[in-house]
């Protein structure tokens, strides 16, 4: 179960997949990565965080229900360097679009130019960006977030971490 004030350890959200699962988490600008093997989790302790993005990699076709208190409010999500992974999860069923979150971290302290939905090919099914002769895989334009997937930032420059209040 997750709960969005605890630590949301992996051992405890996820305890028994399927041998050869792995987690990455993208924590300031690099990968975090966690394997279930051998009954345990590589990183047990690892932290599974509201608002940051994250994949699963399973050996064999899985299902995962992941329960947890119902979100009251949009959550914050850290934006860090150049390049960051987020979550939406409180933006369920709204008009959410990309353009809303680069409107949002346009700002000077941030300055993001770019959002893109990454696909399972490490690649991207859609991008939106603002920055001029830009030039992504996928599908470019204006696009819907859902709450149930994981989105790069890009482009960013700033050199400390900012806490990004979601706004939709």
């Amino acid at each position: 179960m997750v709960d969005p004030n605890g630590a949301n350890y992996i051992k405890d959200v996820i305890p028994n997949p399927p041998w050869g699962t792995q987690m990455f988490v993208f924590r300031g600008e690099s990968w975090v990565s966690n394997t279930y093997a051998f009954g345990s989790w590589t990183n047990p302790y690892l932290s599974l965080r509201m608002g940051e993005g994250m994949t699963y990699k399973s050996p064999i076709p899985v299902s995962i229900n992941v329960t947890g208190a119902a979100l009251l409010s949009p959550i914050n999500s850290t934006i860090n360097g150049t390049t960051s992974l987020i979550g939406v999860p409180y933006c369920s069923g709204s008009n959410y679009v990309a353009s809303q979150v680069i409107d949002d971290l346009i700002i000077p302290a941030v300055n993001c130019k770019t959002i893109a939905e990454p696909n399972a090919t490490h690649s991207y099914a859609k991008w939106y960006s603002i920055e001029e002769n830009a030039s992504f895989d996928g599908i470019e334009g204006n696009f819907t977030l859902k709450n149930d997937k994981a989105y790069w930032v890009l482009g960013c420059n700033i050199s400390s971490n900012y806490n990004w209040h979601h706004t939709c």
